[in-house]
């Protein structure tokens, strides 16, 4: 058959197609059945090229990147149909008929690269307690909820409650924010051993691996201002230095329960650990032309400063070095900076921070779309704002929330993170129901790295194996001689 849609034979278990060999294990097959199919092939070479639904075929070689992954570990390249919170439809060139698959027994969808996945342009960075991350426009806010807007969910109101921060990006002054994965960081060790950090699916680098580190090549203006977050399951234990030199070079480092930050053999302390630290938060102002490093912790308050006279070694990006145990990189930026050290903040208070480095300690106040001025009262005094001058609005302060993401997560390439349980899923779009939203979140698939789904149904331990170019399934076999389509997997 010219477009070899019907399988040859099968002999001891080898299925023989016109353009490949896919071999398939068996746990038993009825020999009487596979002589019978045998002859009902041998009838129908003589017949009608027409497709036949659920007939096996060769997969052509290369022609998709987006893949589909099982718990069992079997894989399948091919293009997604729609979802919902049971079934996934997918549709491979390895079967005439689009496959339904229960989303439970799947894992992930990993999509390639987008040429539409280039940094986001919209103005803020909205960050979830949940871990989840949007980006988009300010537009409105209600007592209960704070609405925005993007090219990649349109208009969407999340709860204030669940909000933990809301920053500005869309600055000349930004240099870096992320991690968003694995892209443009290294080993710096070239050991040529396996890569001991990888990528989570909301794009956070971690690893369990002892004494490895990963590295980032970055340009340090001479002012600069860096902001990290690290967390392990324990006591953090780690290195995070300016460079590839972690034993001379300008580093924080933790020794045992203390913080520290050195240069050379230079060192001052920046805080205790408590037993229970799980989390360490800083924020950091690099002068290199005066070999001063200052250290404020999250709440603002300054920690300590250290100065070289030998001059710092030239910092030439970032490394971060996991000492023991594990380690996860949850966030890192870095911004030019103006020099001007920032104001002592009130803890456990919400606040509004302009670009020209007023704080004003008072809510977000309601306000409507459209309107040019948002008029902020805070201590008996009025200021009346722009959206266009907030740089950063800490919608709920004090310590941080632990909660947990949803079942289904999706990952884009810039760093927008959301997690929820499945509402509708389309070729183009996903709609997810979270707990921070009345309605759903419905979101364009432009640009997606990645759908990690919940997994919930252990693989069988017994199934027949499908082995083809590429990867492998495991289903059942079915061989029917009583039918149009004597071979079919399921």
């Amino acid at each position: 058959m010219k477009n070899a849609l019907a399988v040859l034979a099968i002999l001891g278990g080898i299925l023989i197609s016109q353009v490949g060999i896919a071999q398939v294990a068996q746990k038993k097959v009825d020999q009487k059945a596979v002589q019978a199919v045998e002859k009902k092939l041998q009838s129908l070479l003589g017949e009608s090229d027409a497709p036949r639904p659920a007939v096996l075929q060769n997969v052509p070689g290369g022609n998709s990147e987006t893949t589909l992954y099982w718990g069992s570990g079997d894989s399948l390249t091919g293009k997604l149909i729609s979802a919902d919170a049971e079934t996934l439809v997918w549709d491979s060139p390895l079967f005439v008929d689009p496959l339904k698959i229960k989303t439970a027994a799947l894992t992930a969808i990993r999509f390639p690269e987008s040429k539409n996945s280039n940094l986001t342009n919209e103005p803020f960075r909205i960050s979830m307690f949940n871990g989840d991350v949007f980006f988009g426009k300010l537009i409105a806010a209600t007592g209960k909820t704070i609405q925005f807007q993007s090219q990649r969910h349109g208009k969407f109101d999340l709860h204030r409650d669940k909000i933990d921060s809301i920053k500005r990006v869309d600055t000349p002054d930004l240099i870096y924010l992320g991690p968003r994965g694995l892209d443009g960081w290294v080993d710096p060790q070239k050991a040529g051993k396996e890569a001991a950090w990888h990528a989570l699916s909301n794009g956070h680098l971690s690893t369990n691996a002892p004494d490895r580190a990963v590295f980032r090549q970055l340009e340090f203006p001479d002012k600069c201002e860096i902001e990290f977050i690290i967390e392990s399951s324990k006591l953090p234990s780690f290195v995070f230095a300016f460079g590839q030199n972690r034993i001379n070079g300008l580093r924080v480092e933790s020794w045992e329960d203390v913080l520290v930050v050195l240069s050379r053999f230079q060192f001052v302390e920046v805080d205790s650990l408590e037993a229970t630290t799980k989390q360490v938060h800083l924020h950091m102002f690099l002068n290199q032309k005066e070999n001063r490093l200052s250290i404020y912790s999250n709440a603002g308050q300054k920690l300590t400063e250290i100065v070289d006279k030998r001059r710092f070694f030239k910092p030439t990006g970032i490394q971060l070095w996991n000492k023991d145990g594990d380690l996860t990189l949850k966030y890192l930026r870095v911004d030019r900076w103006n020099g001007e050290l920032p104001k002592p903040l009130k803890v456990g208070q919400n606040r509004i921070q302009t670009l020209d480095g007023q704080v004003i300690y008072a809510p977000l106040p309601v306000f409507e779309e459209g309107m040019k001025s948002i008029s902020v009262v805070a201590e008996g005094v009025q200021h009346d704002l722009t959206i266009e001058q907030m740089s950063n609005i800490v919608v709920n302060d004090g310590s941080p929330r632990k909660e947990s993401l949803s079942p289904t997560q999706v990952a884009w390439k810039e760093g927008g993170f959301v997690s929820g349980v499945i509402d509708t899923l389309m070729e183009d779009r996903i709609s997810l129901k979270t707990a921070y939203s009345d309605t759903p979140i419905v979101s364009s698939l432009s640009g997606v790295q990645r759908i990690t789904l919940p997994n919930t149904e252990k693989a069988p331990d017994k199934t027949d194996q499908l082995f083809f170019d590429g990867g492998s399934l495991h289903g059942s076999l079915v061989v029917d001689d009583q039918t149009e389509e004597p071979i079919r997997w399921t």
